[in-house]
């Protein structure tokens, strides 16, 4: 019996680990884009593409990609060219390329992740962005019209140029959900959800903000967030269930 416990035991490890697995793209100017795929659990309903914060990296979805997983979604979080070292873990594409920092230079990193689940012919597509890669998802969902759907935490106008994202935003027809804390939805947050255009998708937008929310996707890793954790993650998985 014990024998039989402890094949089903590696069996299990083994299924776990099979979960995930470590990815290589490349992104339109050649440089190499570090990524990890997360399988979905049961029958796949599409994709949801990943992106973290500044000085940050793909360890930012370690415990939130699993559960997104769980609902239906495969999830392919990636290291950005502009990230570092946060959560402990080295950003293995921003280590590459060094000189490679500024934040629109990321969006070609997103598109190359958004170009392997078109490859892979996912029925939805979904861009999730942290920070400023939530304000270049906003980009993404207005430049490709087979983006279903973008989740934007924290979004800003993080670049230099006042309406930049805003405009992006009043051309995207994809459904959005935007998460602020209180201060980032009274400081810009709510001005920039009223930009979306007069689409018949953009009617399902949701907009998430809660005092004790967190800047960025960290709002929703239980290691940080203990006040109003699944506050976000209702809405999160309320509009991933209804896109």
């Amino acid at each position: 019996m014990r024998f039989a416990a402890l094949l089903l035991t590696l069996f299990v490890c083994t299924l776990s680990v099979a979960q995930t697995k470590d990815v290589t793209l490349t992104a339109a100017d050649g440089k190499k884009v570090f990524g990890k795929y997360y399988k979905a659990t049961g029958k796949v309903k599409g994709a949801v593409l990943m992106f973290h914060q500044a000085r940050s990296n793909m360890e930012e979805y370690s415990n939130i990609a699993p559960r997104v997983a769980k609902l239906g979604y495969d999830c392919m979080t990636i290291d950005q060219r502009s990230g570092g070292e946060m959560w402990g873990v080295k950003n293995k594409t921003a280590a590459q390329y060094p000189a490679s920092q500024n934040f629109l230079q990321a969006y070609a990193d997103l598109e190359a992740a958004f170009n392997w689940a078109k490859t892979n012919k996912y029925k939805k597509i979904v861009a999730w962005g942290s920070s400023y890669s939530s304000s270049l998802a906003l980009k993404l969902g207005a430049e490709h019209s087979e983006v279903s759907a973008v989740l934007a935490f924290s979004p800003g106008e993080y670049f230099g140029q006042k309406g930049l994202v805003g405009g992006w935003n009043s051309k995207m027809k994809a459904r959005a959900l935007f998460a602020f804390t209180k201060d980032e939805a009274i400081k810009g947050g709510i001005d920039l959800y009223d930009t979306a255009g007069n689409f018949p998708n953009r009617k399902y937008d949701v907009m998430a903000v809660h005092k004790d929310g967190l800047h960025g996707s960290s709002t929703l890793r239980k290691d940080k967030n203990t006040k109003s954790l699944e506050y976000y993650w209702t809405m999160v998985e309320e509009f991933l269930k209804n896109l």
